[in-house]
């Protein structure tokens, strides 16, 4: 497992946090920042059963996350 430190950066770097199995068994899950929200850290994520992850499916829900994200950014700023 990669050093935490080294994670960070790399999820900095993608814009998108990802957890297979790590913090609980049998489940995948993608996460992205949506920033602050009335002064509160605030994430959109997605999580399923590992058996129904396939790693083929990270660029399309990944893309998906980080459109979805940018869209609600845009709207929240337009308030």
């Amino acid at each position: 497992m990669q050093p935490v430190v080294e994670q960070l950066d790399q999820t900095r770097r993608q814009k998108i946090g990802m957890n297979f199995e790590e913090s609980e068994d049998g489940v995948a899950a993608m996460a992205v920042s949506l920033g602050l929200i009335d002064g509160q850290h605030a994430a959109l994520s997605i999580a399923m059963p590992i058996g129904r992850f396939a790693r083929h499916d990270a660029k399309r829900l990944t893309g998906q996350l980080l459109e979805t994200a940018d869209e609600f950014k845009k709207e929240e700023i337009r308030g």
